[in-house]
């Protein structure tokens, strides 16, 4: 999964849109911190097994 801007997402179907509650969920997380997302619908848990920056 990567976390890129609008223009990048488009035709990327593992990325996500920074914007994205997924992507604000993982602002300052770092290895093994879990993120949590809330729908509406349910609530999900990631465990962070890495983090890569591009360039």
């Amino acid at each position: 999964m990567r976390i890129v801007e609008y223009e990048e997402l488009i035709g990327n179907p593992d990325y996500i849109l920074m914007d994205s509650p997924m992507a604000k969920a993982l602002l300052d997380k770092r290895v093994v911190d879990e993120a949590i997302v809330k729908p509406p619908a349910a609530e999900f848990v990631w465990k962070i097994r890495g983090i890569e920056y591009g360039r």
